[in-house]
């Protein structure tokens, strides 16, 4: 999708948790399956994210290929699945505020140390300039992604462009109303937890742009980041038989928790 050239790029570590944020982006019954495409650095690798019953599940989503991830629509709760591990994160919004506390902790900490913890942050190579605010415009041009009909957006950074989104209605996807409404809380639910856990991903030199552009209604089918050079693009949407196993967490799996989060 990437309409405006951009070389910059950024160790691959960070690209997990740009992709979590795009990535917005399953008894027999069909589920719809979204396939898109992730380019990288000259490399192409294919992804999957099925949704059915008001879950959405997308296979190696929690950034290596033994971690899915789940989301349950109707109980607004994220569940991150590592298999190697046998054991499972569960992820609210109620955590999403604890760890928005947190961060906000640690930056007020780190601003006023008269840069103690800045410089050891520093020398161990975990510090990032802050992303700001970006400022989202909408260009007015539309887009076709995967033979989907799409709005795009362009955020900037201090003037500096940072990344363009392309988003879809429903009558463009032609989804379940039920589908469509699953994947858009999945996407709200991701924008949210990156846009509150900012000040500690900025910390860790993490730089995000915001994209407030959830009153569009829509769903983002293609996403380039111009920092990791990295653009994700829906290639295709086809139901299949639903495995019902890979909406729920593995019964003999146990709840690992999140460190500094009472949940």
């Amino acid at each position: 999708m990437n309409t405006h050239s951009q070389n910059n790029k950024t160790p691959s570590w960070r690209s997990a948790i740009i992709a979590f944020a795009a990535i917005f982006l399953i008894g027999i019954c069909e589920a719809a399956t979204i396939e898109y495409a992730i380019n990288q650095s000259g490399s192409r690798i294919f992804q999957t994210a099925n949704v059915a019953a008001n879950k959405v599940f997308v296979k190696g989503g929690g950034g290596d290929p033994d971690s899915d991830v789940l989301f349950d629509a109707d109980r607004n709760i994220l569940f991150v699945v590592d298999h190697h591990k046998r054991s499972y994160l569960e992820v609210d919004y109620n955590a999403i505020s604890q760890v928005a506390a947190l961060s906000e902790t640690v930056t007020d900490a780190i601003s006023s140390d008269n840069g103690v913890i800045s410089e050891a942050l520093e020398n161990l190579g975990l510090v990032g300039a802050s992303h700001g605010v970006a400022t989202t415009i909408d260009t007015g041009n539309l887009l076709a992604v995967g033979g989907y009909p799409c709005s795009l957006y362009r955020s900037y950074l201090a003037g500096d462009f940072v990344s363009e989104i392309c988003m879809a209605d429903n009558k463009s996807l032609n989804l379940s109303v039920e589908d469509f409404n699953a994947l858009r809380s999945f996407w709200i639910f991701s924008l949210r937890l990156l846009i509150r856990a900012e000040h500690l991903l900025a910390i860790l030199g993490v730089q995000l742009p915001r994209m407030e552009i959830e009153d569009t209604g829509g769903l983002p089918i293609a996403i380039y980041t111009a920092a990791e050079n990295r653009e994700l693009r829906l290639t295709r949407i086809h139901y299949i038989d639903e495995r019902s196993n890979v909406f729920s967490i593995p019964k003999n799996y146990t709840r690992s928790r999140i460190p500094f989060v009472a949940n």
